[in-house]
């Protein structure tokens, strides 16, 4: 995790992991720059991490009780932005693997604007 060392304490994530706790509601989340990213590109495309804790993907965009809920993981560096996925090697990349690519934006923007074009057709037909 690339963070400072202030934040690279254990805290209680790893109860909940390890089902010693149960999470109360179901939440859905994107990563950051703080997040054990090892555990997040083993699902680059999202789902269940545990329980009720439902991870979006790199990009992803899904549907809880009736609401469509997109999201687009990572922080935004100019330097990274257009080059693509480049990182094979999670320790000698650990300050890059979390910066959102451009790829990822035109991927989630399509399936928005595709879902917008169906309503729109299902409403004035």
């Amino acid at each position: 995790m690339s963070c400072p060392a202030k934040f690279k304490s254990m805290g209680q994530f790893h109860l909940y992991y390890n089902k010693e706790y149960e999470v109360p509601y179901m939440t859905i989340f994107i990563g950051g720059n703080h997040e054990a990213s090892n555990v997040l590109e083993e699902n680059y495309y999202g789902g269940f991490i545990m329980p009720k804790i439902f991870y979006l993907g790199k990009s992803g965009l899904i549907k809880f009780k009736g609401i469509s809920i997109a999201g687009i993981s990572g922080i935004f560096k100019s330097n990274d932005y257009f080059k693509g996925i480049f990182e094979d090697d999670l320790i000698s990349s650990i300050k890059s693997v979390y910066h959102t690519r451009e790829f990822e934006v035109a991927k989630l923007s399509r399936v928005l604007i595709i879902k917008l074009i169906m309503k729109l057709i299902k409403k004035y037909t």
